[in-house]
């Protein structure tokens, strides 16, 4: 006689990860093999045990700067630290010199992996927004980080 397979510690195991991923939802994400093997170094580094919290880590800063950005009035002071790679640096001057009113103070660095300018800005906080969305969309941007001062 054939004997039906009990699913009950199954069902358990199911339910008790429900409950614990209650407030998350998987997403499939497509990522560059490069990219890969520099969060699995970033892992090693900092001890995250996975590739999901190491993204979600990564949204949320991602988040939290764009809030702080929208947040800028004319009192504040940014510092843009922008790197990007050789073959765009055109674009990334002609971008800030459309900007001239903004930038108080251009400091560019030439090394043999890449250019690093960083910009103190201050004005119009929505040209600093535009500056900023320009900045974030071209071509050759290695990162951009900021600091309001």
């Amino acid at each position: 006689m054939k004997k039906d397979f009990d699913t009950k510690h199954l069902n358990k195991k199911s339910d008790n990860e429900h409950t614990r991923r209650k407030n998350i939802e998987i997403i499939s994400v497509s990522i560059r093999p490069q990219q890969v093997e520099q969060m699995n170094k970033i892992m090693q580094i900092t001890g995250m045990k996975s590739r999901s919290k190491l993204i979600s880590h990564a949204v949320s800063k991602f988040c939290d700067d764009q809030k702080e950005i929208s947040d800028i009035t004319d009192d504040n002071t940014i510092v843009f630290m922008i790197s990007h790679n050789h073959l765009h640096k055109s674009d990334a001057t002609s971008t800030i010199l459309g900007y001239e009113d903004l930038v108080r103070t251009i400091l560019h660095h030439h090394s043999k992996s890449g250019c690093l300018d960083i910009l103190i800005v201050q004005g119009e906080p929505e040209r600093i927004k535009q500056l900023y969305k320009k900045i974030c969309i071209m071509k050759g941007i290695s990162s951009i980080d900021f600091s309001i001062i």
